[in-house]
C-alpha cells in the first residue's frame, strides 16, 4: 500500500509516518523502496503485515480513546496514572506511541 494509505490506516500524520520510517532501529515503519525509473526518485510501499503488525504492537492516546470511547485527555490521564510510558516519545515522532502490552484496561467511573 503507498505511503499516504499506511499513515491513513494507522491514524497518524504523515510526519509522523515519515519520521518512522526513518528510524534506524527499534519501533519503526519498515518500507518496500522502488527506485524510479529515472534512478532518483524512489516510491515507498508498505505490506499489509507490517502495518497491521506496528498497529497490533503500538498504539496512541487517540486510538485508545477512540477504542474505549473517551476523550483523548481521559486516556492520556489513565496512562499518566497507571504509570505507562511511551514506547516512543513525543519529540521522536511528534505522537507518542506506547506498547499496546502495557496498556492496562480501563476502568470507567
Amino acid at each position: 500500500m503507498s505511503a499516504t494509505a499506511a499513515f491513513g490506516r494507522l491514524k497518524i500524520p504523515k510526519a509522523t509516518g515519515w519520521a518512522l520510517t526513518e528510524r534506524r532501529s527499534g519501533p519503526r515503519l519498515d518500507p518496500v523502496v522502488i527506485g524510479g525509473r529515472n534512478g532518483q526518485h524512489r516510491i515507498y510501499r508498505f505490506s499489509e503485515k507490517i502495518v497491521t503488525d506496528f498497529m497490533s504492537e503500538f498504539t496512541t492516546a487517540a486510538r485508545l480513546a477512540t477504542q474505549y470511547d473517551v476523550q483523548k485527555r481521559v486516556a492520556i490521564t489513565h496512562l499518566k496514572k497507571a504509570r505507562v510510558r511511551p514506547a516512543l516519545d513525543y519529540a521522536e515522532t511528534g505522537i507518542a506511541f506506547y506498547r499496546a502490552d502495557d496498556i492496562p484496561d480501563f476502568e470507567l467511573a
